[in-house]
């Protein structure tokens, strides 16, 4: 059985230091438009230490599988997803089990979706900072990763 994370000290200073740069990047794709290379490369090294201390036990073919998707989004979306995202996508990624990746991404695409049909018929333009939805997703995944698992899989935990 997969855990999405280890409590104790270790796993409040990961969730900590993930929070943190959560405001960070929400509030500049936010303002600018813009995921900053510095936030996801600190999340990246927030990530790889969770990794290596075992705090995150990730699915690594299911976070090759999202890395893919969010490659393959920006290829050929033609500018419908940016750089930064996609980044963050994959470092985000990293700190899920394999069906709370599927969650995450899930999450994100459908509360993006939501936002971004209204303001295409609003103001013309369907553009939505996609930063936010992603973090979102991924404490969502995070937090209600057992509900989503019993939604998905016809197991008890």
């Amino acid at each position: 059985r997969r855990v999405l994370f280890r409590s104790g000290v270790g796993g409040a200073i990961y969730l900590t230091a993930v929070a943190m740069l959560t405001l960070v990047i929400t509030y500049t794709d936010l303002r600018w438009y813009w995921v900053p290379d510095v936030g996801v490369l600190c999340l990246a090294a927030v990530q790889a230490v969770a990794l290596g201390m075992h705090l995150v036990e990730p699915d690594l073919a299911v976070s090759a599988g999202v890395s893919l998707f969010f490659i393959l989004i920006y290829v050929f979306s033609r500018g419908g997803m940016g750089s930064g995202d996609v980044k963050l996508g994959i470092v985000l990624s990293i700190g899920c089990t394999g069906i709370g990746a599927y969650g995450m991404v899930l999450f994100a695409f459908a509360s993006a979706l939501v936002i971004a049909v209204p303001r295409r018929f609003v103001r013309g333009s369907g553009y939505v900072p996609f930063a936010p939805f992603l973090l979102a997703g991924w404490w969502v995944s995070l937090i209600f990763y057992k509900e989503w698992v019993r939604c998905v899989l016809p197991v008890s935990l």
